[in-house]
């Protein structure tokens, strides 16, 4: 059975290798290690099994799947690196050698959506209110505008 490295794994998903360590630290990720200089070793089904429970890296890993969302249904593949090659294979997802069920890939794809369309809300109630303190401080310069005019207005009397 294949094993993966931390290097290569955080090499995989586009993260840090310290990151992967904290996943392991922290269990989210099992790993084995023979001995401390050899350090981690992850099972290809035990990263099968983290990016199933993560959406977020599942769809890293499968990469530029997005692209090829019109062909749903059919078997696709990624080979190599990130944003590899697109591919058929035999109804299965792969990416560097780590097969993902496409009922996976779609539902992290789903949930990727849902939380855009949340930052995209935030953002637009982020610059309704920064325009609402625009407008005040606009007016309150216009404010301070008329207020020295009538000063200098007193001081010319």
């Amino acid at each position: 059975m294949k094993s993966y490295s931390v290097k290569e794994i955080s090499e995989l998903l586009g993260t840090n290798p310290e990151t992967v360590r904290r996943w392991i630290r922290n269990g989210k990720l099992v790993a084995d290690q023979a001995s401390r200089k050899g350090g981690n070793s992850v099972t290809e089904a035990e990263l099968q099994q983290f990016l199933k429970r993560t959406p977020k890296y599942a769809t890293i890993a499968a990469g530029g799947l997005a692209a090829a969302a019109p062909f749903v249904g059919l078997p696709i593949a990624i080979g190599g690196m990130i944003g590899g090659v697109l591919g058929l294979l035999d109804g299965s997802i792969k990416a560097k050698d780590i097969q993902l069920e496409a009922q996976d890939v779609i539902k992290a794809l789903t949930d990727n959506i849902g939380q855009c369309t949340e930052n995209i809300k935030r953002k637009q109630e982020a610059i309704a209110q920064l325009e609402k303190e625009i407008e005040a401080e606009e007016a309150q310069i216009s404010a301070l505008k008329n207020t020295i005019a009538q000063v200098e207005s007193h001081l010319n009397e």
